[in-house]
């Protein structure tokens, strides 16, 4: 579902860095890194590559569309992929 379009709307709306750094409320978690990602994994010290910052966006982008996608009455595939894009950029915006 990932494009060369959605990943440049993340990155210019949420912006891409490759160091993780603490959420600017607590200055603590949760930790960042990429296009905005977070998890467990995610903590001081933490370096990417833009290879992995972009291979996240897919994951992030399914686990989006599979806790929304119910809620719409069918799978983001069959909106179509613009309008998927459109949806998650939206979401994730």
């Amino acid at each position: 579902m990932t494009t060369p379009y959605l990943a440049a709307d993340i990155g210019r709306d949420e912006g891409l860095r490759l160091h993780a750094y603490p959420d600017p409320d607590t200055g603590a978690e949760p930790w960042t890194i990429g296009y905005g990602c977070t998890g467990a994994d995610i903590g001081p010290g933490l370096v990417w590559t833009l290879a992995q910052a972009q291979a996240a966006l897919t994951p992030l982008g399914f686990e989006v569309a599979t806790h929304v996608s119910p809620r719409l009455g069918h799978s983001i595939d069959e909106a179509g992929l613009r309008q998927g894009e459109a949806f998650l950029r939206r979401v994730l915006g």
